[in-house]
């Protein structure tokens, strides 16, 4: 009927669905990297309340109040687990940036989120997927024998061709050494 409306029952409170959910499932924790280019991985991670209370309980603090924390690199690949690096980040942060190294280059890497105990142990809480960091240059070179660039040794095609000398002699930027 046009203009009747329903009457909830008394005491009975529909909760908005959004809110239910996340409530019902948890905050998920998650570490996530990505390898931005070849130089370079991005992780980000998020602490549930309740992770975040249990590393308190048992982290050491600084005189903020925020635990210790710690991203840890280690290597997967067929050389079995190897710790590579292990980066001290601020516990208020939720995100790094770092810089790939010689040993990570051609390695399956993962990343791990660790607070330091009490009692000095590491503990890793989060972990990555893994990531397939390819070969730096050094590396290449070393692997196809040849610079990847070109040898000074052998002339350019404008050294040959004399372009050099007829359009631009003056020029500092190709001018002869």
């Amino acid at each position: 009927m046009p203009g009747r409306t329903t009457k909830q029952a008394p005491g009975v409170k529909a909760p908005a669905p959004g809110r239910a959910r996340k409530k019902a499932a948890g905050e998920p924790d998650y570490l996530i990297a990505l390898l931005v280019d070849g130089t370079g991985i991005y992780a980000s991670w998020k602490l549930s309340d309740s992770l975040y209370g249990k590393i308190l309980r048992k982290a050491l603090t600084d005189y903020h109040g925020d635990p210790y924390l710690y991203l840890r690199v280690r290597a997967v690949d067929s050389g079995g687990p190897a710790e590579l690096e292990e980066i001290p980040v601020y516990g208020r942060e939720n995100r790094w940036h770092l810089f790939t190294t010689r040993e990570m280059a051609g390695r399956r890497i993962v990343l791990g989120l660790a607070y330091q105990t009490a009692k000095g142990k590491r503990e890793t809480v989060l972990t990555s997927t893994e990531i397939d960091v390819p070969l730096n240059d050094e590396a290449l070179v070393a692997l196809l024998g040849r610079p990847l660039l070109h040898d000074e040794r052998r002339l350019r095609l404008y050294e040959a061709s004399g372009v050099r000398e007829q359009h631009a002699p003056s020029s500092p930027g190709l001018s002869s050494p």
